[in-house]
């Protein structure tokens, strides 16, 4: 009866010490695996200055209408090197990576700002944020009847005068903002388009009524 139970308690003790290896090795890889995922302070205030930048390119790339759509491809290629740079960086890539990065973003809004006035869509949203500012101000203010009209014009007509001007667009927001001659090249095109559009030219006429009316609410402001 004595040999009966010694199979039995050898067959316990051959399971147990896998288990038990299976456990020590389980904490020391959670050990090693929580090594891994420690950064140093030098590390991680690289990634926070990357993380800043993040935010420069998030307020870049919500600028503009049609620019902002057409443009958004280059912004999220700036944003995907940001974004890899603030979970990976160490210390030693946080000066002239982020200059080049920095550089990068300068070149790409230095383009935008030359498109921007071209952008019908972004022309409408920015005299109608300044019309709702003025409104509240002086809610006993009435614009005059010329104004009330160039705000429908430009609010019905802004869609096909950015049309009109889509294709020239495309191509900026496809060369690389650091070809310069490109860029006059392509610039000039879109200074033609606009010339040659009638409905672009209509619309730009109702944005110069509206910015004179705007011109005149400040100047009655300074003399006030």
């Amino acid at each position: 009866m004595h040999r009966s139970r010694v199979g039995p308690l050898l067959a316990l003790v051959l399971v147990l010490q896998p288990l038990a290896a299976c456990g020590t090795d389980g904490t020391t890889t959670e050990n090693a695996s929580g090594a891994q995922q420690r950064v140093s302070e030098a590390d991680q205030a690289c990634r926070d200055r990357w993380h800043d930048l993040s935010a420069t390119v998030a307020t870049q790339a919500a600028r503009g209408g049609m620019v902002k759509r057409f443009f958004a491809s280059r912004w999220e290629s700036l944003a995907a090197g940001v974004a890899y740079h603030e979970s990976t960086a160490t210390a030693d890539q946080c000066d002239e990576e982020i200059d080049a990065q920095k550089e990068a973003i300068r070149s790409q809004r230095v383009l935008v700002d030359k498109v921007l006035p071209f952008d019908m869509e972004d022309q409408l949203a920015k005299v109608r944020e300044g019309r709702g500012e003025f409104a509240a101000a002086h809610p006993q203010a009435k614009e005059p009847a010329q104004v009330r009209q160039a705000y429908r014009t430009l609010g019905t007509l802004y869609g096909a005068a950015d049309q009109a001007l889509a294709p020239a667009v495309v191509q900026l927001a496809n060369t690389d903002p650091t070809e310069s001659t490109t860029i006059t090249r392509r610039m000039r095109d879109l200074a033609l388009l606009a010339q040659t559009s009638d409905v672009w030219q209509v619309c730009k006429s109702a944005l110069r009524t509206i910015h004179a009316y705007e011109h005149l609410q400040q100047d009655g402001k300074k003399s006030g």
